[in-house]
């Protein structure tokens, strides 16, 4: 079935996400895709692109659901055919919703065990998979756990975290103790938190290696895609990102042993239907899972797909959640090179201001630049804060040495000054 045919098709898309998923409601109006939106307002980003709305509390799962079973049962002629979500909060309500009308989906034990890092990992295990040796801190006597099982360096996490938010390396037990201080401490005040389904902390061991994200789209059980990303080195201790790169530098061996790894993982799990960006490291102890994203990745994720090797993944995911059988090509030489560069800051500040050259939108290399902070905005840096970045720039070449050259010629474009909050008066 071709895209054009999904013109007419009713979905129910769960969460509407901030402006920076604006696209995926452009590119679902652009196939054709009629959108029911659950959410908990209507927002404005969405509104020229959805049919109706259905207005809920979204952490009140039961009552979402029930609006749901109303609105359907009161709307029969609107016909709505799956559900799907871009949001990664919303996994949970996604399966539970799913499983209720019998649309396809994954089934809601097996998004909640895999949405809780601590379950996953542990099931992992159980199912014979590498995954790191971890600790659930209930307490703060818990850490003597943690000295008596793990080796340091350790990593100390939310449960259901995002952003990379309060995950921190741990060199010594004073370091981790403190961590965990200063966690169970601020945890609450980061924007996603009430929305997360509870706020435990895990520790895990430090894996060396090299991260990557695994792009895949699996129906009824078989993978119909799958690409790596890179990941540039993070700023430890905190792990920021700071870029991304596609296709991989990976020799072919290691690229096949994540896939592998990531392939066996969903299926030992019980995936068989999804979109889904999967993080994992590969190392000295091979290939390891990081975290399972049951939903497309978020950030420059789609571009990575659909320029590298034309595929999208707004289209495709709606087709899974739809039943419609994917027919994508054989997988083929890349159709280019992408390179993302994060703006980042080592400590909080205020962006004071930015200029862009009218002259980068015209080279052919540009593919996209955007500011996440507006002029006067501040930037919370870890440990103060987890602003992810300050902007984003992504271009392309024939290969990474190309885009390489041609990011340093982009950055020439962008001007901006920032004014560190510790001199501020």
């Amino acid at each position: 079935m071709s895209a054009e045919e999904l013109n007419g098709k009713t979905i129910l898309l769960i969460h509407a996400g901030s402006m920076r998923k604006k696209f995926i409601f452009d590119r679902l109006r652009e196939l054709g895709v009629r959108i029911i939106c659950l959410n908990r307002e209507k927002t404005e980003l969405a509104v020229p692109c959805v049919e109706d709305w259905i207005i809920n509390d979204l952490k009140d799962e039961a009552g979402s659901l029930q609006k749901v079973i109303e609105y359907i049962a009161k709307h029969p002629e609107k016909k709505i055919a799956g559900a799907v979500t871009f949001w990664d909060e919303c996994i949970l309500l996604t399966s539970k919703i799913t499983d209720q009308f019998g649309w396809v989906g994954i089934p809601s034990s097996v998004s909640d065990l895999i949405k809780n890092k601590y379950a996953f990992r542990a099931a992992c295990t159980t199912q014979g998979i590498a995954a790191p040796c971890h600790v659930l801190l209930k307490t703060e006597a818990d850490l003597e756990r943690v000295n008596a099982e793990l080796e340091y360096p350790v990593v100390i996490k939310p449960v259901y975290g995002a952003c990379s938010a309060f995950v921190v390396r741990a060199n010594t037990p004073a370091e981790l103790a403190a961590q965990y201080k200063k966690l169970k401490k601020n945890i609450h005040t980061f924007w996603l938190a009430p929305e997360w389904n509870s706020l435990e902390v895990l520790v895990e061991e430090y894996i060396v290696g090299q991260e990557v994200d695994i792009d895949i789209l699996l129906q009824n059980g078989a993978v119909q895609y799958s690409s790596i990303i890179d990941n540039k080195e993070t700023f430890e201790p905190f792990f920021v990102e700071t870029g991304w790169s596609s296709p991989s530098r990976l020799g072919g061996a290691q690229q096949e042993e994540l896939k592998k790894m990531a392939f066996a993982t969903l299926a030992a799990l019980g995936v068989k239907n999804g979109c889904i960006h999967f993080e994992a490291k590969i190392g000295p102890g091979g290939a390891v899972p990081i975290e399972v994203n049951l939903r497309m990745g978020g950030g420059e994720v789609y571009l990575y797909s659909n320029l590298v090797w034309g595929v999208d993944l707004v289209e495709n995911a709606v087709k899974i959640c739809l039943g419609i059988p994917l027919s994508l090509p054989p997988p083929a030489a890349p159709e280019c090179c992408l390179l993302s560069h994060r703006f980042l800051s080592t400590e909080s500040c205020r962006l004071d201001s930015f200029k862009v050259d009218d002259a980068l939108s015209s080279q052919e290399y540009f593919v996209d630049l955007y500011f996440e902070k507006q002029i006067g905005e501040v930037f919370l840096a870890p440990p103060a804060g987890y602003d992810r970045s300050i902007g984003v720039i992504t271009v392309k070449g024939a290969n990474h040495d190309e885009a390489a050259a041609n990011l340093v010629r982009a950055l020439g474009y962008v001007h901006y000054e920032t004014n560190p909050i510790s001199k501020q008066k």
